[in-house]
């Protein structure tokens, strides 16, 4: 499996992928806003029955981080919706834009729970870093998008530090887990967005592969239907030839004529029979094509019919270099 961390996708491919990780991204956003809002609304009624302050230091401020997740899950969830409703083009920014921010609103709620659980995100960095890995593996970004991400990552984490951590030696150390935390956003992004990249190629050679196959079976279908008609004609040549050996008197030298066109015929026959053996065998060295003069071939054609059926009628022919009649 490849990895695209910073390496450019095929163009004959990309716009192709971009438009199917938007979708991506939406539908993972949709099932992200429906859970997280209930589950957010269940912690609000909980919170509203229950004592918080008998568990948490800080229970208002909890409440607020829940708070906000349902909201913004609840916003981000109808604005899906609504934006069904408008043109495609527009839909594609609106969609762009809401997948992202939803992205940004989980990685905030996950640090702003984190922070306000203890007041110290080195005791509750699970929930962090949980935020974190779901966005991460679930969403896919593009290389710009992830390191904008990771480098906001580290702006909130950082700046929070400031209001729940004062000890500098604390303060340091998640200065460097926050950086580190950021780095691994960034490299489980990549991995997700390589998986993804991987998976789309595969299906699209499996694609390419079937068209092919489709193409192949329909080039053996026609040559079948060329290969029977080119049979059927020199069998009846060989019949008639036949029926006239048997029913009509002739001359030493016309039946020579017409044994000498008999087996004419049939080699002509046997080498319609090997063509199509070869192309059943999917030859190796391909098709090869070469140029025919369709004049000569037809008055071969002509004046193997009229030898096959002599005395037997008339025939008009109209060719550009000589007209026949032939009795």
């Amino acid at each position: 499996m490849k990895i695209y961390f910073f390496k450019k996708l095929d163009s004959t491919q990309s716009h192709a992928f971009r438009e199917i990780a938007l979708y991506h991204n939406v539908a993972t956003s949709k099932v992200f806003a429906a859970t997280i809002g209930i589950v957010s609304l269940m912690l609000c009624m909980m919170d509203q029955t229950t004592k918080s302050s008998n568990v948490l230091k800080y229970p208002s401020e909890y409440s607020a981080a829940i708070t906000f997740l349902f909201g913004a899950s609840v916003i981000c969830f109808s604005a899906f919706l609504i934006c069904k409703r408008i043109n495609e083009q527009v839909r594609n920014k609106a969609y762009y834009f809401l997948t992202n921010f939803y992205a940004i609103i989980i990685i905030i709620s996950s640090l702003w729970v984190t922070f306000v659980m203890q007041h110290n995100p080195s005791n509750t960095m699970s929930i962090f870093v949980l935020g974190i890995l779901s966005v991460a593996a679930l969403w896919i970004f593009e290389e710009i998008q992830a390191i904008i991400i990771a480098l906001l990552i580290v702006l909130l984490f950082d700046g929070g530090l400031h209001y729940f951590q004062t000890d500098s030696c604390k303060l340091f150390a998640n200065y460097i887990t926050g950086t580190c935390v950021s780095i691994f956003f960034v490299c489980i992004s990549r991995i997700s967005f390589s998986v993804n990249y991987n998976h789309f190629i595969q299906l699209k050679k499996i694609e390419n592969n079937n068209q092919d196959i489709t193409k192949v079976n329909e080039m053996q279908t026609e040559i079948l239907s060329v290969v029977a008609h080119d049979l059927h004609a020199p069998i009846n040549s060989v019949i008639g030839l036949t029926d006239i050996l048997k029913n009509i008197e002739t001359t030493p030298e016309e039946r020579n004529e017409y044994y000498d066109l008999i087996i004419e015929t049939c080699k002509k026959s046997n080498s319609i029979i090997d063509e199509l053996l070869n192309v059943a065998r999917n030859d190796e060295t391909g098709t090869t094509y070469a140029l025919t003069c369709m004049n000569d071939l037809i008055e071969g054609a002509i004046q193997q019919f009229i030898k096959s059926k002599k005395n037997h009628g008339k025939l008009f022919t109209d060719n550009p270099r000589k007209k026949y009649m032939h009795m």
